[in-house]
């Protein structure tokens, strides 16, 4: 085996995302509901470690232009499936957290 490649995960994409959703997609008008959703996915979101680093070993045997092309080929399909599944885990999350809110702060 000759060399180990990381795919990083991506923290701040999960926050800009739930950020997004927040703020775009659940349209909440309550100021104070919409700090309560945004304190209970953050701490959702701190309890765990986020996405996934990935790690490969590639042999020995590839040239160094049939690394280059693996490693982009397998960043891009790994970012697509692990963002895709991350957006709507964290769509989930923010909008059973808002359910919660609701209920919690309802007048």
């Amino acid at each position: 085996m000759a060399e180990i490649i990381e795919f990083p995960g991506n923290d701040a994409f999960l926050r800009r995302h739930f950020e997004k959703i927040i703020n775009e997609s659940l349209r909440e008008s309550n100021p104070v509901v919409k700090d309560c959703i945004k304190k209970r996915v953050s701490e959702t979101l701190s309890k765990h470690p986020g996405i996934p680093t990935l790690k490969i070993s590639l042999p020995l045997a590839l040239s160094e232009t049939d690394v280059r092309i693996l490693t982009e080929v397998l960043t891009s399909e790994y970012n697509a499936q692990v963002s895709a599944f991350a957006k709507e885990l964290v769509a989930e999350i923010c909008n059973l957290q808002a359910k919660l809110c609701r209920c919690e702060h309802k007048k």
